[in-house]
């Protein structure tokens, strides 16, 4: 709460802060231990189908979106999301920020 009141947030905004990096991470952990529903997790089998359902759609932004929905690394998904959450409450507080170190 310290770093968040360093951003002259309100007490409230401070609130939804906390909790929002909170869900973020246990999200990341449950997913991550196969506790939580992910696309990436599916057999074979499902795969396949989820494959036809979505082209069955016809919506050509699923059909490209969809090898991608199969595959899963937790660890890239983890920092992108960080890295969201971090330029967004940067943002959102008016405070530069570069994107953080390169990733290799």
């Amino acid at each position: 709460m310290a770093t968040v009141t360093d951003l002259r947030l309100t007490p409230e905004e401070g609130v939804h802060v906390l909790r929002s990096y909170t869900a973020f991470m246990i999200g990341s952990i449950m997913r991550e231990l196969g506790h939580a529903i992910y696309l990436g997790s599916l057999d074979d089998q499902q795969l396949r189908q989820q494959g036809r359902d979505i082209a069955a759609t016809g919506d050509p932004i699923l059909i490209a979106a969809a090898p991608h929905l199969a595959a899963g690394n937790h660890d890239a998904e983890f920092h992108y999301g960080l890295e969201l959450l971090i330029a967004g409450l940067a943002a959102r507080a008016g405070v530069p920020y570069d994107g953080g170190p390169a990733r290799p």
